[in-house]
């Protein structure tokens, strides 16, 4: 679904178009490359793909996986969609700690399954991050250039992406 010029969502439990445990999921089309902001819960990754190629993208163009922090409707889907695209993932230095090996109470998720939000046999699959992004960072997205914005409050090191857009 666009949202706005070169940017799409394809995953979020809230409308339906993934799994209804997934955070809203965006794409952002760089022309020669792409990139996933967050990765949902990783329970059916396979339709955060095919809403990708329902946009009339493939899903091997997609370079980056850009966490903004490690809850696991945020975080839980990093090693199913990198398996399924072959992108890398980026985020924060503690995110990055959680998501290589974060124990449940780490992740917010001891809390989550005792208040039903995650079955209590959830598990989270845990994957390394291929690049720490730090406060002010920028990266490439093809004609994008994504800033970090790193920011406190929700977990414990939160990004945000600012993307400076070529002005036409």
């Amino acid at each position: 679904m666009r949202i706005a010029e070169d940017v799409y969502m394809v995953g979020s439990g809230q409308i339906g178009i993934s799994n209804e445990g997934d955070c809203h999921v965006y794409l952002l089309d760089g022309g020669e490359e792409l990139a996933l902001i967050d990765a949902g819960v990783g329970h059916q990754p396979e339709r955060i793909v095919a809403n990708i190629r329902a946009e009339g993208f493939d899903e091997r163009r997609v370079r980056w996986l850009l966490l903004t922090h490690c809850h696991a409707d945020h975080a839980g889907g990093c090693r199913a969609l990198k398996g399924l695209t072959g992108a890398r993932i980026a985020c924060t230095a503690i995110e990055g700690r959680l998501l290589a090996g974060g124990s449940d109470e780490e992740l917010g998720l001891e809390v989550a399954k005792r208040s039903g939000m995650y079955p209590p046999d959830y598990v989270f699959e845990h994957v390394p991050p291929d690049l720490i992004l730090a406060h002010g960072q920028e990266l490439a997205v093809g004609r994008h250039t994504l800033r970090t914005i790193v920011v406190g409050g929700h977990s414990w090191e939160c990004a945000c992406f600012v993307v400076d857009r070529p002005m036409v």
